[in-house]
């Protein structure tokens, strides 16, 4: 049994869903990405810090997330905005 994704918030399909989150919180601004080090996934998953015109406006967390299935437990890529 694991700890599943739903438990963590990591509740969206992909990095197009999570950005789409920040973009539709910052209308009319022009969002810049930059990767940075995964802290909330133990180092192993993807982060990135995304910024307008040099001010911070969230960033997207992606990782590899234990979720219970009727087959057993497996690992799916989930992902997560964190709005400023």
């Amino acid at each position: 049994e694991c700890y599943e994704y739903e438990g963590r918030g990591m509740t969206l399909k992909s990095y197009e869903d999570a950005r789409k989150v920040l973009v539709n919180l910052n209308p009319g601004q022009k969002l810049t990405e930059n990767q940075a080090p995964a802290q909330e996934c133990d180092t192993v998953g993807d982060h990135w810090n995304f910024y307008a015109k040099g001010k911070f406006k969230g960033s997207v967390l992606g990782c590899e997330c234990c979720r219970n299935t009727d087959a057993g437990p497996g690992l799916e890529k989930r992902y997560k905005a964190h709005p400023n």
